[in-house]
């Protein structure tokens, strides 16, 4: 765990305590307290010495922040804020950040919906990726299906330890997820087979097997695969799949929201009570309550097909005779 100095100034020592107080309570909190940092690096340039926050260097705080993108600039504004409910329970003269000023702006959701085509389309361009040994196509192709069929965020699969798959009870465990939460995720039969074929190749490929190596591995298969190698492959496969002129193109992310809208999609094609799975979705992708999940909840064309049918069925019955 990275740790952060803040200085020896009166705000730099509350800063410090805060950070280890959030710490205590289980999070890691590392990159916020680097955002945190550059709150307190724009105080000492306005050459600013109290012990207290004040609403004007705030506010100018948060001007300063406009020309970010709405969910960073939110992100930043968090950490102030969090800091200045902190310090106004010790201090309170200390000026707090309200919500409203975190989130003037709403952000522009932007989402992907992949396809069954895409997904195939993308995992045969990775078996085309250049590459030193022949383990690096072979990982970037199992990597794009497993997020399809899992749903985690990329940084929790890169995460994963072969200790973490378990193959006999189908089930992930994803130790270190957002905000240092820990939790279950279920495989489904199919991926349960084809991460034991991955392991298998993997196997072949690598030096280590112990239960601490890394499951998704770099080019020479020692190391465990980075971000910025996933997504540099997944970049090339998505430009070879003429992916990258849509309006919005796909993101790794967007595996995510796949994910959430195919097991809405399921669950209403066998006519299950979506709304008492919803927990169990939102425990899955590692959501805190059902209200964080809703941002991956979009109709897709799937559905709209099955509502219709579902209407064109209501319209023959004797129920859908208006005559």
């Amino acid at each position: 765990m990275n740790m952060i100095s803040y200085g020896d100034d009166a705000l730099g020592d509350c800063m410090q305590a805060f950070v280890s107080f959030k710490r205590m309570q289980g999070y890691d909190y590392s990159v916020a307290a680097y955002k945190l940092k550059k709150f307190h690096n724009y105080l000492l340039m306005k050459g600013y010495k109290g012990d207290v926050l004040q609403a004007d260097l705030v506010n100018e705080y948060i001007l300063g922040l406009m020309n970010l993108r709405p969910k960073h600039r939110k992100t930043f504004l968090c950490c102030v804020r969090q800091f200045s409910e902190y310090l106004h329970c010790r201090k309170p003269a200390s000026y707090v950040l309200q919500r409203q000023a975190q989130s003037a702006t709403p952000a522009v959701l932007r989402f992907y919906l992949y396809s069954a085509e895409d997904i195939s389309r993308l995992m045969s361009a990775a078996l085309n990726l250049q590459t030193r040994s022949g383990i690096r196509p072979h990982c970037a192709r199992f990597l794009w299906g497993f997020l399809y069929c899992t749903g985690l965020r990329i940084s929790e699969a890169l995460a994963l330890n072969l200790d973490d798959v378990d193959l006999l009870n189908q089930r992930l465990f994803i130790r270190r997820g957002k905000f240092s939460k820990q939790r279950y995720v279920p495989l489904h039969k199919s991926t349960v087979e084809k991460t034991r074929r991955w392991l298998q190749f993997r196997r072949k490929h690598t030096c280590s097997d112990l239960p601490t190596s890394p499951l998704f591995v770099n080019d020479r298969g020692d190391q465990v695969l980075k971000y910025n190698q996933a997504h540099r492959a997944f970049m090339r496969c998505r430009e070879a799949c003429h992916m990258e002129h849509c309006v919005q193109p796909p993101r790794l992310h967007d595996f995510r929201h796949t994910y959430a809208c195919n097991c809405i999609l399921n669950w209403q094609a066998r006519g299950v009570d979506v709304n008492a799975k919803l927990p169990i979705l939102a425990t899955v992708l590692g959501h805190v309550n059902i209200q964080s999940s809703q941002i991956y909840l979009h109709i897709s064309s799937e559905q709209l097909r099955l509502a219709a049918g579902k209407f064109h069925e209501f319209y023959l019955s004797n129920k859908g005779d208006l005559s």
